[in-house]
């Protein structure tokens, strides 16, 4: 894509802020396989999120208002886990009319909020492992989400990315600001609440399902995340 005269690339698991102005030019895709989410602001709406009194922000605004095309971040920055989640929740939103509109739009609006905050940090979305060290972290993420039953140790995942349990333990976190074992375990009280609300599961079929040998285990562990039993959902 050319912006002012200049091209913008984008790899795996990145993402950016960017504002178009009568934008012209051609998208290229060197992956078939490649998958993108995009979201499209007016202006108007974008400019009542976009905090004040600081340049990063400042020189992003005055961009707009003169009209000129502008990437926020100069390079890009990674998806973390929690806008994977975000994305995942608007991706799979079954809600109709005015709720789907207001949950999707507080969805939109917590995702940039995200996006902020990330650029904001100088330099944190910078990171000195290698392309492919992040895409197999990336893979181990996404086995767990499509796993979720799994029971394999740190070990047994870093060998299915084509690593070692120190890289993935290490560059788990530096990624995704999280152990992978957190990750995994908030993955799965996420999914818990999605079936309990479905209401169609018993709570031991929900533990087994889940990957719990032991039904009180679940419950210790939801009630640890939520604050309340998985019997309480349900009423």
């Amino acid at each position: 894509m050319n912006l002012e005269q200049g091209t913008i690339e984008y790899a795996a698991f990145d993402h950016n802020i960017i504002y178009g102005n009568c934008v012209a030019g051609h998208m290229l895709w060197d992956d078939p396989e490649l998958q993108v989410f995009e979201i499209n602001f007016t202006p108007s709406f974008f400019q009542r999120f976009l905090p004040e009194g600081t340049t990063l922000f400042d020189q992003f605004r005055n961009r707009i208002e003169q009209r000129k095309s502008a990437s926020f971040g100069k390079r890009n920055a990674r998806i973390s886990a929690k806008m994977y989640q975000i994305i995942k929740d608007i991706l799979d939103c079954k809600r109709q009319g005015i709720f789907k509109r207001m949950f999707l739009e507080s969805k939109v609006i917590e995702l940039l909020m995200l996006q902020f905050e990330q650029f904001s940090k100088d330099g944190d979305f910078d990171t000195a492992l290698s392309r492919t060290t992040v895409e197999r972290i990336y893979a181990a993420r996404d086995i767990i989400v499509n796993q979720i039953d799994a029971d394999f140790t740190l070990m047994d995942l870093a060998h299915q990315v084509g690593t070692n349990e120190c890289t993935l333990k290490k560059g788990f976190k530096e990624v995704f600001g999280t152990t992978v074992f957190s990750f995994w375990r908030e993955t799965k009280m996420d999914r818990a609440i999605e079936l309990i609300e479905g209401g169609e599961l018993r709570i031991a079929e929900l533990a087994e399902l889940l990957g719990y040998k032991n039904q009180k285990h679940f419950s210790t562990a939801l009630k640890a995340r939520f604050g309340i039993s998985p019997s309480q959902f349900k009423t």
